[in-house]
């Protein structure tokens, strides 16, 4: 096996571009949140989002292929297709031995924001050490990594060893629930046991590692700790410690994992989650309306204008992402005239305001139908949480 540090060095660069625009984009009216439409291309442009690979463990299995499956997501949706490219490379894990290396290249499709990258791990029957390996982001077209979290563009894989060895003793990780509190810290507390005990000092390695919901350095403190048993003992606990604010928010998750087993011991349960409990006010709600409008009320256009409601005033800045999307009718493409232009944005809510308005610019195509309809969606609300995420447009025909 290579060593971790010897491997680091071989791990492929990030190579970022840019997205390339299309589309004519036509400033045809300024009434509300309205500045510019793209005809040829669709929704307007909007920022690239940020790509992140995440961690992944599994157990090697004892033969043939076990998958691993790291997720690879978008920040936010986006309206153009965005492609990530991927590879593999060796941490204590070597390729042809221990897994099959791999680089790929995925596409999101406009409106995509997870897909998962597979990764074949070969089982065997000797008792070994976990190993690792690694998954670097190489080269993205329509997006970026965040500049505010660079490991995002780097993940490691980790393949723990499932052989036991003679008289070996079991090592397992359970979570907890804590209240997050208002202000200093709480502990979130992960127990560690050894089953049966050992004869011989047994450790191990715990940290808190992306794949919980909560964020290090906001919601918790990032912890990496050895974890020790004298000869006979069973039962270790791990403190996490827990920032407390005051900021209506959802529940969120710490994941903590457990690795790097000495002593004769084996890692049968990995990781583990602690629940951070949201003890402040509860969040907004947030709906939006239907609208009815006809073809051409206001000369060749028309604006169907959608109304975003908050169930109280906000006490905080609170966002939402708003797109159309084709439902009868269908939106303006370059190969179509359609019947309404398709957009994309993020509204904002400052505090103290409840109300917000979308517009939608629908088209007088000249051709006698019946009345047709399309939906505005609601997703990834910051701060509030969404009781009716769809609003419907319906088009009337005046010809």
């Amino acid at each position: 096996m290579n060593s971790a540090s010897a491997a680091r060095q071989d791990r492929p660069s990030v190579t970022r571009r840019g997205p390339f625009a299309r589309g004519l984009v036509l400033a045809l009216m300024t009434l509300g949140p309205v500045s510019a439409i793209s005809v040829a291309g669709g929704a307007a442009a909007s920022t690239p989002p940020f790509v992140a690979v995440a961690g992944f463990v599994l157990r090697e299995g004892n033969s043939g292929v076990v998958q691993a499956k790291p997720q690879v997501t978008l920040s936010a949706p986006s309206s153009s297709p965005v492609s990530v490219t991927l590879a593999t490379s060796n941490g204590t894990a070597t390729a042809g031995s221990d897994y099959v290396a791999r680089t790929a290249t995925l596409v999101f499709q406009p409106g995509e924001t997870l897909h998962t990258f597979t990764i074949d791990v070969l089982g065997d029957t000797a008792f070994e050490s976990d190993e690792s390996l690694f998954v670097t982001i190489t080269d993205i077209v329509g997006g970026s990594i965040d500049p505010q979290k660079p490991f995002t563009s780097q993940s490691e894989l980790r393949v723990l060893n499932d052989d036991p060895a003679p008289s070996q003793s079991a090592v397992t990780i359970e979570g907890s629930e804590v209240v997050e509190g208002n202000f200093g810290t709480r502990d979130a507390v992960f127990t560690v046991r050894l089953a049966p005990p050992s004869t011989d000092p047994v450790s191990m390695t715990f940290e808190t590692l992306s794949g919980g919901t909560a964020t290090p350095g906001v919601d918790f403190e990032q912890t990496a700790v050895g974890v020790a048993f004298a000869p006979g003992e069973t039962v270790k606990q791990v403190i996490v410690p827990v920032i407390g604010d005051t900021r209506p928010e959802a529940d969120e998750t710490i994941r903590g994992v457990l690795t790097e087993a000495t002593g004769g011991a084996l890692i049968t349960t990995a990781q583990a989650f602690v629940t951070i409990r949201d003890d402040d006010s509860a969040l907004p709600s947030l709906s939006i309306n239907d609208v009815t409008v006809t073809e051409a009320a206001q000369g060749p256009l028309s604006i169907a204008a959608f109304k975003l409601t908050l169930s109280s005033p906000a006490s905080t800045a609170i966002s939402v992402e708003v797109s159309t999307v084709n439902g009868s009718a269908a939106a303006i493409t370059r190969s179509q005239k359609g019947d309404y232009v398709a957009r994309t944005t993020v509204v904002t809510f400052p505090p103290g305001k409840r109300t917000q308005t979308f517009n939608v610019v629908v088209v007088d195509d000249n051709r006698v139908e019946g009345s047709e309809t399309f939906g505005v969606n609601l997703s990834n609300a910051g701060g509030a949480t969404i009781a009716r995420p769809q609003g419907l447009g319906r088009i009337l025909d005046n010809d």
